[in-house]
């Protein structure tokens, strides 16, 4: 899976302290997926006994994440 961070997802992951593995992580063993805006989708998962929401785009080849919550 490739997977790009957009400047806003790397500076709110510094803020919140996540890593891209542990972003990789909710992506494959999320607690639930939801769609949100327009063609965004949500993943929610638990990391190091907190629960992550990472907002992406899906694309054929990448998946682009937005923000990290």
């Amino acid at each position: 899976m490739n997977i790009i961070l957009s400047n806003h997802a790397k500076i709110r992951m510094n803020q919140r302290g996540v890593s891209e593995t542990e972003i990789k992580y909710v992506l494959e063993n999320p607690i639930y997926t939801k769609k949100g805006f327009e063609d965004r989708k949500e993943a929610v998962g638990e990391v190091k006994g907190r629960n992550i929401k990472v907002v992406y785009i899906e694309k054929e080849k990448y998946i682009k994440i937005i923000t990290i919550i």
